[in-house]
Parts: structure tokens; sequence; C-alpha cells
């Protein structure tokens, strides 16, 4: 099996189920933790082997589900005895506090890396991210099987919108929403382009290199418990 030969430790999996690489990969030697978006299918990666959950609240960008991070991350946490790595929502150390309280044993950031100094997205997908507000992204697919998606609320995600109330097949919706992200990543055109990204994005106000954003995310985080010890 090819896995033996990568230094690889861990693999994340989402839209759809790990078992069929699942032996594979702990025959590997390598930690599965598998994305999900609920209780049911948390406790099934557990019986499945898993070694840990990444646990998505629907503020998250990308596919997503149907309930809020706050209630989720703790309904899970009390569901599972493996642990729970949380995401959705996150962008500085105020959420990272919020995780760990929730019952998280780790976090995972997508919308603040994604434009990180060292990520291959163009200057319009960065821009759109910077500029964007609290109330600057759209979810697209809602009515779709599936196909609930969060991105910048921008020209392509209002033609997205549209489409789906034609009521087309998740195919072909899954065509056109594929379309607009590959426009962003190949070609940024700000138009045209469907640029995945959370709720978070209204608090990201510039780019920086990875390891800074990682930084500040401790550091922040450190900021709050201190602050939050000394009131009490």
């Amino acid at each position: 099996m090819y896995t033996k030969d990568l230094t690889v430790s861990i693999v994340t999996t989402g839209a759809g189920t790990p078992k069929p690489y699942m032996s594979d990969l702990k025959a590997a030697g390598i930690k599965v933790m598998p994305v999900i978006p609920n209780v049911k299918i948390a406790k099934k990666m557990e019986e499945m082997g898993a070694d840990a959950v990444i646990v998505e609240g629907m503020e998250a960008g990308g596919h997503i589900g149907g309930t809020t991070s706050m209630v989720l991350w703790p309904q899970i946490a009390d569901a599972i005895n493996i642990p729970l790595i949380a995401a959705g929502g996150i962008g500085d150390g105020r959420g990272v506090v919020e995780a760990f309280v929730a019952g998280a044993e780790g976090v995972q950031c997508g919308t603040i890396f994604s434009i990180a100094k060292e990520s291959p997205v163009g200057d319009n997908w960065r821009k759109a991210v910077i500029d964007a507000t609290d109330t600057g992204t759209a979810v697209v697919g809602s009515t779709i099987k599936g196909g609930a998606t969060r991105g910048i609320a921008n020209e392509e995600a209002g033609k997205l919108f549209e489409l789906e109330k034609t009521g087309v097949s998740r195919d072909e919706f899954n065509s056109a929403l594929n379309k607009g992200l590959y426009v962003g990543v190949r070609e940024d055109d700000p138009d045209k382009s469907f640029f995945m990204a959370g709720e978070v994005a209204g608090l990201i106000k510039e780019s920086k290199p990875a390891a800074e954003i990682v930084k500040d995310l401790m550091d922040d985080a450190q900021k709050v418990l201190n602050k939050n010890i000394e009131i009490m």
C-alpha cells in the first residue's frame, strides 16, 4: 500500500466516509481525523477507529452542516471518548478559548490560513476575505442534499443561488459550484469565482505568514485566559 512509503502522520477526511481507507491507514501507523457535522456521525467515526474528529460548525467556509459551532462542540464532546478538534468560526484567540471551554482538545482554522502569505490563492481571493464584513459570506446549495456551502457573498455566489432556485440536480449544482471554485483558485477572477470562506472572515484584517498566525492565536488565547483569571 502506498501509504507505507510516505512519512504522513495524520490524514483528515471529508465529503464521505473514510471506511474504505481506514484499515490501510491505521496499519501504516497514520492517525485518521475525519471532519464531521453532527453527533451521529461523530459516534460512527469513533466506532470505526478514528483517532480524533474535527467537529465543524456551520460558521465554517466550504461545505457545512446545519448546527452552529458553540452548540455542536459541547454536544459531541459529551458523546465521544476520542479527542475533539474544533473548527468553524475560529479566527483569533477568543475563538480558541471558546473551543477549549466547549470541550475541544485542539482547533482547526481554515479561512485565516487560506489567505496566509504562503497560500497559493490570488490577490483577489485575499482581498475578498480581508474586505468581508460580519455579513460578508453567503450559503448556497442549502436546499440540495449535501450541497450547503459557504463562501464570500459576491456575484458568483448570487448566480449559484439563482441556479439553485431553478431546481437543478445535485450533480448540476455541484458542477457549477466546482467551476466557480476552480476559477477562484486558477484565475482569481473577482466576478466569476466562488471564494470559499467562513463567517470569521469579518474578523480577518490582513494576510500574515502562517507561523505568525499560529503565534498570534496562541498569544491572544493566553491573554484572554489571563484576563478572565484576573476577573475571577
